[in-house]
């Protein structure tokens, strides 16, 4: 049996309580609710996993390194104090799927999310960067949502 493709993403915040994070996103993500371990996207009645995590004294690094540079000692030292993150999980395989859980990101993001790490591709940017690849229409943007290269002098995957 072949295993479905997924994309997996993380999105740490300074929500103090489980309670706050529900509130937030229902108060402040623009159409997303949050309940047991499902945020809805009320617009198209779609539901994908979210899972909450306590504090990671080791984000911080790891956002450092799949964010490639890109982003600031800000961004890296409000990573460095949040108080959870939150998982996303959606199929993967299409453009269609990337957009779609790029918009549960981009929830997120707004009920106070402070950066994305695409788990399943080991890239990460800041709020700011995800919203604007969240606009673009075109597919590149996709591609720098999701994709990272990794290689030497000779050879890149």
């Amino acid at each position: 049996m072949e295993k479905s493709l997924q994309i997996s993403i993380g999105v740490p915040g300074n929500w103090p309580t489980r309670k706050d994070i529900v509130a937030a996103i229902a108060e402040q993500s623009n159409g997303f609710l949050f309940a047991g371990s499902v945020i809805m996207n009320l617009a198209t009645n779609e539901g994908f996993e979210l899972h909450v995590y306590e504090h990671d004294p080791e984000l911080r690094k790891a956002f450092a390194i799949a964010g490639r540079g890109k982003l600031t000692e800000a961004d890296l030292e409000a990573i460095n104090q949040h108080t959870h993150t939150l998982y996303a999980l959606a199929a993967a395989g299409s453009v269609k799927a990337g957009r779609k859980i790029m918009a549960v990101a981009c929830g997120l993001l707004r009920a106070g999310g402070l950066a994305v790490k695409v788990e399943s591709a080991g890239v990460a940017h800041s709020a700011n960067q995800w919203l604007q690849l969240a606009e673009e229409e075109h597919l590149s943007a996709l591609y720098h949502a999701y994709v990272t290269l990794v290689g030497g002098e000779k050879l890149y995957f």
